[in-house]
C-alpha cells in the first residue's frame, strides 16, 4: 500500500493539490481527517503522548468523527497505548478504505499533519509527504479573509494579523526541516499557476505515478473532500487559477503591507533555499 501526505500552511492550496493528486484511479481519499489533533495534545506539548500516553476517549474520538464524517463503516480501534500504535490503527482504517474501493494508495490530507510527520514516518513505510509552499503574503490575506466571512476561522483568532503571521511562518520553518529528507516534496505554489503541467509532471513522478491525461480538466470535487460546512472551499478546487497578491491587495493598505512583509518569510528566499 502506498501512502501519501498533503500538508503545509493551511490556505496554501493544499485542497487543489489533494483533488488533482485524486484524479488517480488508484488513490482513495478522505476528507480532512484533522486526526493528530483530535486524538492527541495541542501541538506544542504533543510530546508529552510519548511520555504519559494518550486518552482512549480522544483517540474513540478521533476516529469516530472519520468515520461519521466520511459515511464508513464503524471502525473499532481497540486500546490505543502509544502514538506508534495509534498511527498503525490509523494506517490499518486507511488501508481497509482503499482495498474496499479498490485502490493501491491512500492519501491523507490535513495541513497541520505537517507538525506530526515525524510520527508517520516512523511508524509507517512507503509514506511520501507533499509539502505545499505559497508567498506568505497571499496565504495571510486568504487566513485573515477567511476569518472576516467564518465563525471557525475567526475563533481561531486569524482576524488577528499577527497571528497569520506567525503561523504562517512557524509552518514554513517546520516543513523546512525536511529539505533534503527522502521521500519530501516540495511543491512551489507559484510554480504550479505559473506552469501548471510541467509541475505536475515532476509531483506525479515524485510519487512514482503517470500523470493523467486530463489533470487539467475542471471538475466537481464535491463531497468527496469537502464538507458542508467548509464555505471558504469551492466544487472546482480543482482549478488551477492565478490569484496572486488580489486579495493582499484588495485587504490591506500599504502600511498594513509594509507591517506584514517586515515580519513574514520571504517568498523569494524560501524557495531558493528549498530548491523548489
Amino acid at each position: 500500500m502506498k501512502r501519501i501526505l498533503i500538508v503545509g500552511c493551511p490556505r496554501s492550496g493544499t485542497t487543489l493539490v489533494q483533488a488533482l493528486v485524486s484524479k488517480l484511479s488508484s488513490v482513495f481519499t478522505l476528507r480532512e481527517t484533522h486526526f493528530m489533533a483530535k486524538a492527541r495534545r495541542h501541538r506544542l506539548i504533543c510530546a508529552l503522548d510519548h511520555v504519559i500516553g494518550l486518552s482512549q476517549k480522544r483517540v474513540n474520538n478521533a476516529f469516530k468523527y472519520i468515520v461519521e464524517d466520511n459515511n464508513l463503516e464503524p471502525y473499532n480501534c481497540g486500546i490505543v497505548l502509544s502514538v506508534h500504535s495509534l498511527v498503525v490503527k490509523f494506517d490499518d482504517l486507511m488501508i481497509r478504505e482503499a482495498v474496499r474501493n479498490e485502490k493501491n494508495t491512500w492519501l491523507e490530507k490535513s495541513p497541520e499533519h505537517l507538525f506530526y510527520l515525524n510520527d508517520f514516518m516512523k511508524s509507517l513505510d512507503n509514506v511520501k509527504v507533499v509539502h505545499i509552499l505559497r508567498d506568505g503574503r497571499d496565504v495571510v490575506a486568504s487566513l485573515n479573509d477567511a476569518a472576516r466571512k467564518y465563525d471557525s476561522w475567526n475563533n481561531q483568532n486569524y482576524g488577528n494579523v499577527d497571528k497569520c503571521v506567525g503561523y504562517y511562518n512557524s509552518c514554513v520553518l517546520e516543513s523546512i526541516k525536511y529539505v533534503g529528507v527522502d521521500n519530501h516534496y516540495f511543491l512551489n505554489y507559484n510554480k504550479l499557476v505559473e506552469m501548471p503541467e510541467k509541475v505536475l509532471e515532476e509531483l506525479f513522478m515524485f510519487l512514482g505515478e503517470v500523470m493523467p491525461s486530463d489533470i487539467l480538466r475542471v471538475d466537481s470535487v464535491g463531497s468527496g473532500i469537502i464538507r458542508a460546512d467548509e464555505g471558504w472551499k469551492t466544487e472546482k478546487s480543482n482549478v488551477i487559477e492565478d490569484t496572486r497578491l488580489v486579495k493582499y491587495n484588495s485587504l490591506f493598505g500599504d502600511r498594513e503591507k509594509k507591517d506584514i512583509e517586515s515580519k513574514l518569510i520571504g517568498f523569494d528566499e524560501l524557495v531558493r533555499y528549498v530548491g523548489c
